[in-house]
């Protein structure tokens, strides 16, 4: 929380840097590129940037003071219609 903090970055402007950082173009991602089997079909290597999460796919939640300095990703999440909505609480002692 500290990190973001003296950023002095939004949630917003995290989010958009972790969309972007996160995307690839879609000829690197087709399968069989680099001798990889999996990826997507042919016809999306054209697209320029393909994201790796929907664009509401992210949630983004910090926690904690002034140590320790942990990040986490917890992958695989479907939120939305076909999955669940992660819920958070605030802990305070």
């Amino acid at each position: 929380s500290r990190i973001f903090h003296e950023a002095t970055l939004s949630d917003v402007e995290v989010l958009e840097a972790l969309y972007a950082a996160t995307a690839r173009p879609g000829a690197e991602l087709v399968r069989g590129v680099g001798g990889i089997a999996e990826g997507v079909p042919e016809e999306f290597g054209e697209i320029p940037s393909l994201p790796k999460f929907r664009s509401d796919g992210i949630l983004l939640a910090h926690a904690g003071g002034g140590a320790g300095l942990f990040s986490s990703m917890i992958g695989g999440w479907v939120n939305g219609e076909m999955g669940s909505n992660p819920v958070t609480v605030e802990v305070r002692r």
